[in-house]
């Protein structure tokens, strides 16, 4: 339908020409470079025949049109991503003129890396294909300048929509091939792109009767796709339990936490941070990364710390037997209380912290799970959820606003682990440090969550806590991918790992 089965006759083709797209790409690149220079081609399969089509197809256009761009190299990145890293790393170094860069599809994100390694981040033209969450912060960032969003799912959906209706009416369908592309491209500081829509009438019309005649109707049992795509899809599954043997470190220190650098987990590395801040010396800690796009939660030593197989999680050996300590909320609680420090003794302050601290837990779902997911990392985005959970994204952030109008803190002017839980939440949303949608959700109107945010962010111990187990963005310098030492924020953040050759 999509693509051809083997020995199958083919009813209709659905689906971009692959050819045209590449040589679309390559006029694009093209017209908004002035000057000569190498354009370098990235592929994540080159064997794919449809990054081939794309690669055939840029190169035409480019010896017809664009003499003046030389194609220097196209790296195939064999689907493994550290390898299009590797040999991006040595075109760059090896090049002082690189002025285009195209991806036929897969490594953006260590595309975007090497160019921030160069300094060249923003300043190449830079294409590649669809429009999803990593593309997104690309744009919000200036590195991407323009991207082809041919929307597969779309084109599957006509391709299931065409096959019922021949099926059920024996109508015979013609070949549907262009359909409507989007072309985002970075527009102004103030927008991060615009949509330019191109297709033809006739079959941009077809498109839109069709998608208004798909619907889903549930099935009655449910049955799980293990090659769903979405973000999520390969952090999670619909039972518990570990699927594979593998045991977890332990280090020097009786705080052992096994976690990354999400929101979740900034909130315990904030707090351990703290202690140590205010003298609390047994507070000391390893911090072990559990990259949980590669399933190391589902290991069956973490899901001994954690049957929830979620991150984060501490194992405490300054007791026998060492105790488990899992979720977030119950961690700072239990860090909070064993140290005595940022909850209050007396009665009324500890209830007024905990009050917001159990609000947090409740809440954070809300802005992650709803608003982030269907808002930023969604593949298609669905207006009913978007608005569903952008309205409460905004209530809940009034309901801070209100409260901080009248206190420096949330339990009042002393700061506590409910400003520690709730920071790394609603403080990175109204800085605009994730989900992108700060414009969207005007925050610069919440006044009071933007002033206490900032407050925050400028602790020392929050900007060390914000570090640890950080193992994404562009900035290798506020990235510690484990920590077992204080110095370590001085000696083994990845811009140093990277200048000592360390992978």
């Amino acid at each position: 339908m999509v693509t051809d089965l083997p020995s199958a006759a083919r009813l209709c083709h659905v689906g971009i020409d692959q050819y045209k797209a590449g040589r679309t790409a390559g006029l694009m690149l093209g017209s908004m470079i002035n000057a000569p220079g190498d354009v370098v081609l990235v592929s994540g399969r080159a064997d794919y025949s449809a990054h081939r089509q794309r690669i055939e197809g840029f190169q035409a256009v480019l010896a017809e049109r664009f003499p003046q761009l030389r194609l220097r190299e196209i790296l195939a990145g064999q689907d493994e991503r550290d390898r299009i890293s590797r040999l991006l790393e040595k075109t760059l170094a090896g090049s002082q003129n690189i002025v285009g860069l195209y991806n036929t599809g897969l490594g953006n994100t260590q595309i975007h890396e090497a160019l921030a390694r160069h300094r060249l981040g923003g300043k190449v033209v830079y294409v590649t294909h669809e429009l999803y969450a990593t593309t997104r912060q690309l744009f919000e960032k200036r590195v991407l300048t323009l991207t082809l969003d041919q929307n597969t799912l779309r084109h599957a959906q006509l391709a299931l929509t065409l096959l019922l209706k021949h099926l059920e009416e024996g109508e015979q369908p013609d070949t549907y091939q262009s359909g409507k592309v989007d072309f985002i491209a970075v527009k102004s500081p103030s927008s991060v792109a615009a949509t330019l829509s191109s297709s033809k009438k006739r079959n941009h019309n077809k498109a839109k009767s069709l998608c208004r005649k798909i619907s889903i109707s549930p099935a009655k049992v449910w049955t799980w796709d293990p090659e769903a795509k979405g973000n999520g899809a390969k952090t999670n599954r619909p039972f518990a339990g570990p699927t594979h043997e593998k045991t977890l470190p332990v280090g020097k220190h009786p705080l052992q936490l096994y976690s990354l650098g999400t929101p979740n987990g900034q909130k315990v590395t904030i707090l351990l941070e703290e202690l140590l801040a205010v003298g609390a010396k047994e507070a000391e800690y390893d911090a072990w990364l559990i990259r949980i796009g590669d399933g190391d939660q589902f290991s069956s030593g973490f899901v001994d710390v954690n049957p929830n197989s979620k991150i984060p999680a501490l194992s405490d050996h300054s007791v026998t037997p060492p105790l488990r300590v899992f979720e977030s909320g119950n961690i700072l609680l239990y860090l909070a209380e064993k140290f005595g420090h940022f909850i209050p003794a007396d009665i009324a302050g500890r209830t007024e912290t905990l009050n917001w601290l159990f609000w947090l837990q409740g809440s954070a779902p809300y802005l992650g799970g709803g608003y982030g997911h269907f808002y930023f990392y969604a593949p298609e985005k669905i207006e009913y959820a978007v608005n569903r959970f952008t309205l409460e994204a905004k209530r809940q952030l009034d309901v801070l606003d209100r409260q901080l109008a009248n206190n420096r803190f949330l339990a009042g002017e002393e700061y506590t682990i409910a400003d520690i839980a709730t920071w790394p939440w609603y403080g990175n949303l109204v800085l605009n440090n994730i989900y992108g949608g700060g414009e969207f959700l005007d925050v610069q109107s919440y006044k009071n969550v933007v002033r206490w945010a900032k407050e925050i962010a400028e602790r020392p111990a929050v900007i060390r806590g914000r570090k640890v187990n950080k193992a994404f963005g562009a900035e290798p310098q506020d990235q510690l991918l484990e920590r077992h030492d204080a110095s370590d924020f001085d000696t083994n953040t990845e811009d140093k790992r990277q200048a000592r050759g360390e992978q």
